[in-house]
């Protein structure tokens, strides 16, 4: 609402003029699960989508309306285009030098720091190497983005299930850190 409110437009035309446009992320859009996608995943889970017992074989997921939870989702997208998104991290222009910095600033109140700036999570202040990401999940989906703008490098991760030991974002967690470190960068960053 306050984006909302500011920008003086609904927030998802202003999520698509100011990001999904300039960066021609054209494959990432607002869900509505009304709409036929083409290519649209199917959830799926070894745990119940109600209870979250586990199940010994697969279980398809309903599809779930989360249009009530637009700042914090529900969206679709590919990894293609999530990569994309963490690349203009990367390059001058997407964020300004004032924004850049005020993203790697760690809120504190009092003694405590947050990991979290902006809704990304970022590495320490005098980290070796640098790391913001944004990772989550729903019932039979995960996703991340994780940039590591010392290495040049963005790692994104999309899966269309909850696997057995893997309830929530567990997969888009460690994973890509995994994948980081076979790609160069010396160790995974916390």
């Amino acid at each position: 609402m306050a984006i909302q409110s500011a920008a003086g437009e609904p927030y998802t035309s202003y999520v698509a003029r100011t990001i999904l446009d300039p960066l021609r992320l054209s494959a990432t859009s607002f869900d509505d699960v009304r709409r036929v996608l083409p290519h649209r995943a199917r959830r799926y889970s070894y745990y119940d989508p109600v209870t979250y017992a586990e199940s010994a074989e697969v279980l398809r997921v309903p599809e779930w309306d989360y249009s009530h939870n637009m700042a914090a989702g529900n969206m679709v997208s590919t990894a293609e285009d999530l990569a994309q998104f963490g690349r203009a991290f990367l390059r001058p222009g997407f964020l300004g030098d004032s924004a850049w910095k005020l993203l790697w600033t760690r809120p504190k109140s009092g003694p405590t720091e947050s990991a979290m700036s902006f809704g990304w999570f970022v590495s320490r202040p005098r980290a070796e190497e640098r790391e913001i990401h944004v990772n989550g999940s729903n019932v039979g989906l995960q996703a991340a983005v994780f940039i590591y703008p010392d290495f040049d490098l963005v790692v994104a991760i999309l899966s269309n299930t909850w696997g057995r030991n893997s309830r929530s974002a567990e997969m888009v967690d460690g994973l890509p850190r995994r994948i980081a470190v076979l790609c160069g960068t010396p160790r995974a960053v916390h």
